[in-house]
């Protein structure tokens, strides 16, 4: 589960993945199953076979993966988290209508769990005829499931999800993660030595309310991305007005990236009216103008005035060998050839947001037609770097955006959002 998380988090290091875009197949429909499912749950994983599920989910040592499911094995399944200090998963397993072999399957299902260390809980509607088998590692999780289950709520009654099931068409399934508790779900060492923790939760809980994650395989790739974001003040949304754009990053990749941030730009301007738009939505657009303004005082020129006499066409954050620079596309600006002062620091955040901002943003230099922003040192390597590969699948046609790691590539494309894992 943990890979899975580390995977998934990547979505958020743009402080958005995208919006309610038209996705192939039809609506999920609402599952029984969903009914045993905590209230208060932070994720969700929704499928249709148990066995091929937890084997793309789940690493093979995990406890789950130890059970033998019998006649359940391809049954739909929905494994969730509780909202809590420790991430404590519920499995839930369906187990069809009540029936002699029903029985005889949960009894040796039941019969393994004390050596396994696990507790459960076999749930039964006499009234519909269904049933369903509840394991967890933890008691108290199993009794608040019974509890949730007794007094009819569920995850169903949590805040709008019914609009994320809305968004989901997966034939395999789909993940639900909730955006306000990404503290709980986002993996404590998740790229610490490039966006600080405080930062990356912030993106994330930010970017929408819900994320949905629909699967048409159990093939980790072409996972279609959408969020729940009903406003302005979701980051999403600043996202989901952008037009596909040329990408040039992928000709100057070093091959040993292990980060990369790319958003071409049909237009910097209405990408910046957007993000003030954002801003103003979450009442901060006042506290952003006071630090522009005090950035003119400084270094005499505006974050704006500044974009404009550059007119980005791509902006960058890349990360390789431990390394860090900003890129910036300027086609028709004049570039220094030299490694310089940059007398602007900072204002690469300041127009498209926190994501692109380094620790020491101190030297500037030209790279063809691109400027390049960070520490002197890693500008010097990063010009002297040999080996250049256009093997990294960013693609370079209609992008709307790309998070890339070596475990995975999310990018925007025409009107949909993908995601692959590696």
């Amino acid at each position: 589960m943990r890979r899975f998380l580390l995977l998934i988090s990547t979505i958020f290091l743009l402080a958005s993945c995208g919006g309610n875009g038209n996705g192939a197949g039809s609506p999920a429909k609402v599952s029984e199953l969903l009914h045993t499912v905590p209230s208060r749950s932070i994720a969700v994983m929704h499928f249709n076979n148990c066995e091929k599920a937890m084997e793309m989910l789940l690493d093979s040592s995990n406890v789950f993966r130890q059970l033998d499911l019998g006649e359940l094995s391809d049954k739909e399944m929905v494994l969730s988290y509780d909202y809590g200090a420790a991430l404590i998963p519920l499995l839930a397993v369906n187990a069809g209508k009540i029936a002699s072999d029903t029985v005889a399957t949960i009894s040796s299902i039941m019969e393994q769990l004390p050596a396994l260390k696990l507790k459960g809980y076999f749930y039964t509607d006499t009234l519909a005829k269904r049933s369903a088998l509840l394991i967890s590692p933890s008691q108290a999780a199993i009794t608040e499931a019974e509890s949730h289950i007794g007094a009819e709520t569920s995850i169903l009654e949590a805040h709008n999800f019914g609009k994320a099931l809305s968004l989901a068409h997966g034939s395999a399934g789909a993940v639900y993660l909730k955006n306000g508790s990404a503290s709980r779900w986002l993996p404590k060492n998740l790229l610490g030595n490039i966006i600080p923790r405080k930062k990356l939760v912030n993106f994330t809980s930010g970017a929408g309310e819900w994320i949905v994650a629909s699967f048409s395989s159990y093939k980790k790739e072409g996972i279609d991305i959408k969020t729940v974001a009903e406003d302005q003040r979701y980051f999403s949304k600043v996202i989901d007005g952008m037009k596909g754009e040329d990408s040039r990053l992928v000709e100057i990749l070093p091959d040993t990236c292990e980060f990369v941030l790319d958003l071409p730009l049909a237009d910097w301007q209405a990408y910046y009216e957007a993000y003030c738009l954002y801003l103003d939505s979450n009442s901060i657009l006042s506290s952003h103008d006071n630090v522009c303004r005090l950035a003119k005082h400084n270094y005499g020129k505006t974050p704006e005035d500044w974009a404009k006499e550059l007119n980005p066409k791509e902006i960058a954050k890349i990360s390789w060998d431990g390394r860090q620079v900003l890129l910036l596309r300027i086609p028709k600006a004049s570039l220094p050839q030299t490694i310089e002062e940059n007398k602007y620091p900072g204002y690469s955040s300041l127009i498209f947001g926190g994501a692109f901002s380094l620790e020491d943003e101190s030297s500037c230099t030209g790279f063809g037609t691109w400027l390049l922003v960070g520490n002197a040192e890693d500008i010097a390597e990063f010009a002297l770097i040999e080996d250049r590969s256009n093997e990294i699948p960013i693609p370079s046609k209609d992008c709307r955006f790309a998070v890339y790691t070596p475990e995975a590539l999310l990018y925007g494309k025409g009107s949909n959002i993908e995601l692959n894992l590696y």
